[in-house]
């Protein structure tokens, strides 16, 4: 039996902006792991077990029906690239476990691997900028390759997890997989030649004084789809696009220089930004306004979410946690307590 415990990630700064060349983001990971425990079985067919406290899944595949749907998916990728529409890409991957075939389909045409029995237990709330596809992803390849004598590097399963989150989002920027994989406190940067880079931060203290997580709830919206309307908007609005994104950087760079950062007035300057920008719920634009007024700052950390009531994960600093408390409870918002900075995939 092989067991992987990865973390999960926050981004402090830089969402959204990251995806566009020239960009950075500062992002660290939260003790809030999903374990992937893989033993072998008997028969022809793979299992996989998924549990979490909003999902759970038991579905049985072969290995040419996971690379069908492996294949099906590089497939809608493609179409995904010329005409930027991910509703077809998004709908086949979130259907019925393939998410899980498509990357036992990716591993079985790279490695010559056998069937298994693979169970997830993730304690990370699904789908709310928490970096839960890369913690899944880089666990399920880590522990297959395990079972199976494979030998890598983290250069070499950061690949491969990034090739998953690219047909789970449509584009992904890599920085997830960076972080989970790496653990701690990260710099990422999308170089202007497209080449992508990471570096820990090990010299930078207190920064995440006072800060709560609170997750707002899961958004109606995929990675992708958001990640369009920020795509839309720099179409729209290249001047102020480009105007966020080099105050992005500017906050970032200010964040690195600092060995004991005051991120207070970054989150607020980095959270308008976003609201502005079109991903952030009305429900959330609200609580946040409410969080402002007692003196409080607070930003979306991840994609956010437009439609409905949910963005994800906020990131807050508030001096009072009771008068934090009391807004949550009015928003039907909930306090996550994990720790930040933890240790990265342990391979």
């Amino acid at each position: 039996m092989i067991v992987i415990k990865t973390p999960a990630k926050i981004i402090i700064f830089g969402e959204h902006f990251i995806v566009a060349k020239g960009s950075q983001a500062i992002l660290t990971t939260v003790g809030l792991d999903t374990t992937c425990t893989i033993g072998n079985v008997n028969d022809k067919d793979f299992h996989v077990s998924f549990k979490s406290a909003t999902f759970n899944l038991d579905v049985q595949f072969s290995q040419s029906e996971a690379i069908e749907i492996f294949s099906a998916a590089q497939k809608l990728h493609e179409q995904y690239r010329k005409n930027q529409d991910i509703k077809p890409l998004k709908d086949l991957i979130k259907t019925d476990g393939n998410f899980f075939r498509a990357i036992i389909g990716f591993l079985s045409l790279k490695y010559s691997i056998s069937t298994c029995s693979i169970k997830f237990e993730c304690k990370a709330p699904l789908g709310s900028g928490m970096g839960t596809s890369a913690s899944i992803a880089s666990s399920m390849i880590a522990a297959i390759l395990k079972n199976n004598q494979i030998d890598f590097s983290k250069q070499e399963l950061f690949n491969l997890t990034k090739t998953i989150e690219d047909l789970q989002h449509g584009s992904s920027s890599g920085a997830d997989p960076a972080a989970i994989i790496n653990g701690g406190l990260l710099h990422y940067e999308h170089k202007q030649n497209g080449e992508r880079s990471f570096r820990t931060l090990k010299n930078i203290k207190n920064w995440d004084k006072d800060l709560y997580l609170v997750h707002t709830g899961p958004p109606q919206e995929s990675t992708g789809e958001m990640v369009a309307i920020s795509k839309d908007f720099q179409n729209t609005n290249p001047i102020k696009f480009n105007r966020f994104l080099n105050r992005s950087n500017q906050i970032c760079n200010e964040f690195i220089k600092s060995c004991d950062p005051d991120i207070f007035p970054f989150l607020n300057e980095s959270g308008l930004m976003l609201e502005e920008i079109g991903v952030v719920s009305n429900k959330v634009i609200e609580f946040s306004k409410m969080i402002r007024s007692k003196g409080g700052a607070i930003k979306i950390a991840g994609a956010g979410g437009r439609v409905g009531d949910g963005s994800g994960l906020c990131l807050v600093i508030i001096k009072n946690k009771n008068d934090l408390k009391h807004i949550c409870n009015q928003f039907n918002f909930k306090l996550l307590n994990a720790p930040l900075m933890v240790a990265g995939i342990d391979i």
